[in-house]
């Protein structure tokens, strides 16, 4: 059961949420993969199907965690009130 729920976010993950950036970063990657394929350079291989791979999963190299943006709550803004100050 797990396996099933594992696989299904697999393919949830590669057919949902292109955009224009993701796409390009998919062609840039397979691009790198097949010229480094090509020319026998087998870092830039190992880099461009990197870059594919993260272009087909949609993660981002992030370490930190702070690519992960938080939607805030419209709720929790206040009007500011402000008081006018005079000089004597």
């Amino acid at each position: 059961m797990v396996e099933y729920e594992t696989i299904c976010k697999m393919m949830y993950a590669l057919t949902h949420h292109w955009h224009f950036l993701r796409i390009i970063r998919l062609l840039l990657g397979v691009f790198i993969a097949v010229e480094g394929g090509r020319s026998g350079d087998y870092l830039m291989l190992t880099l461009g199907l990197f870059f594919s791979g993260m272009a087909l999963f949609n993660k981002g190299c992030c370490a930190s965690g702070a690519c992960n943006h938080q939607i805030e709550n419209k709720e929790r803004e206040k009007e500011i009130v402000y008081e006018e100050v005079h000089n004597k």
